[in-house]
């Protein structure tokens, strides 16, 4: 028994454990047997036993785990930062190690150790003395990991605290309030999930335009398709105005989001505008092609078909392509893609729908603008 109080005289990373009450009952016993001081052991064996008690414990192990995990100790804090060094590191790998196996040492051989320093009279008293379970329910890796993930000290211990005479003070009970008796918290609950749900989808539709970056060709159409392209409920405002390719929609789709949310509804991924009259006009120098029907759109998650912001734009088939640069210089894209309808022998509908996978909300140099550019093909 005298190497575990030499070792225990070594404890440097969590000295302070030994300056508690418990951990000096500990220290002592083992100092006790070390020095043959059996009477004094058999003190400090039962006020041990007794601190083990008292935390609601049945094994030493269970009460060194709870002040390890929640006592203070420069290697719990430097862990939880995620900054220990390697020499605390190593001093706390021999403090913790040295305490799980005290914690699986078993009471009958710290008994036998007491009553070899006693006279043969006290035998049975010793041998009468309670025990602890001998269990060692942490190691090093465990512990670092718990300090990563709980921190330390009372943060890690609770999870509801209130401030109080300049003091922040934890609450050990915090009251439960059911689900169903939060008034009107599924509603934000709910509000909260579907923006966060159309951020996460805004968020992956813009990573995948940008993916295209660097892969993509800057001024050219590529991934030239046939596609359909599904049935899609949106929010739209559609009229004649200026549409040159030159200038962005800005204050068009600055008025539909407006409107969306003056009726509560939430757009879903990137805007669109859809080009009813001839589509290449946008990119004509004459004055008198200024101006065209245009229709200005985003999907929306919950449609409201009695709205007339509304509407389902009809399932179609079209020919595709991806084009990375300036919207005013787009018009070999659908040069390229017109060419390619009519290599397959399909017959336009005059109509257009680009789709702005990364735009000027995105990237501020235009070379990076993504576009799908649809066009859809006659039936029959």
């Amino acid at each position: 028994m005298e190497h575990f109080y030499a070792q225990l005289r070594c404890v440097s990373a969590y000295r302070a454990l030994l300056q508690e009450p418990g951990g000096q009952r500990l220290a002592r016993l083992f100092a006790a047997i070390a020095h043959g001081d059996g009477e004094s052991a058999i003190d400090c064996y039962t006020a041990l036993f007794e601190t083990v008690a008292a935390q609601g414990r049945d094994s030493l192990g269970g009460w060194l785990l709870d002040r390890l995990r929640y006592g203070e100790s420069p290697f719990a804090e430097a862990a939880a930062r995620g900054e220990e060094s390697e020499a605390l590191s190593r001093a706390a790998e021999h403090d913790i190690g040295l305490f799980a196996r005290l914690a699986s040492l078993p009471c009958g051989e710290i008994k036998a150790a007491i009553a070899a320093l006693l006279p043969a009279g006290w035998a049975e008293a010793v041998a009468g003395l309670p025990e602890w379970r001998s269990e060692a329910p942490f190691d090093f890796p465990s512990m670092r990991r718990f300090y990563r993930v709980n921190g330390t000290g009372m943060f890690a211990r609770y999870r509801a605290f209130t401030w109080s005479s300049s003091q922040l003070l934890p609450v050990e009970r915090p009251d439960f309030v059911p689900e169903e008796e939060l008034w009107g918290y599924r509603l934000q609950r709910d509000q909260v999930v579907a923006k966060y749900d159309a951020l996460i989808d805004n968020i992956l539709r813009a990573l995948g335009g940008l993916s295209l970056l660097g892969s993509r060709p800057v001024g050219e159409a590529t991934a030239l398709a046939v596609v359909d392209f599904p049935a899609t409920w949106v929010a739209y405002t559609r009229y004649q105005c200026y549409w040159k390719a030159s200038k962005l929609f800005i204050s068009r789709r600055a008025e539909l989001l407006k409107a969306m949310d003056q009726a509560g509804l939430e757009p879903v991924e990137v805007n669109m505008a859809i080009f009813h009259s001839d589509y290449k006009k946008q990119f004509s120098e004459d004055p008198s092609d200024n101006e065209g029907d245009l229709e200005v759109c985003y999907r929306v998650k919950h449609p409201d078909s009695q709205s007339p912001l509304c509407r389902q734009i009809p399932a179609f088939r079209a020919v595709t392509c991806l084009y990375v640069g300036p919207y005013a210089e787009m018009l070999p894209a659908y040069l390229a893609l017109e060419d390619y309808a009519q290599r397959l022998g399909l017959a336009l509908r005059g109509t257009s729908l680009e789709e702005y996978l990364v735009g000027a909300t995105m990237t501020a140099d235009p070379q990076n603008y993504v576009t799908r550019i649809y066009l859809p093909i006659q039936e029959g």
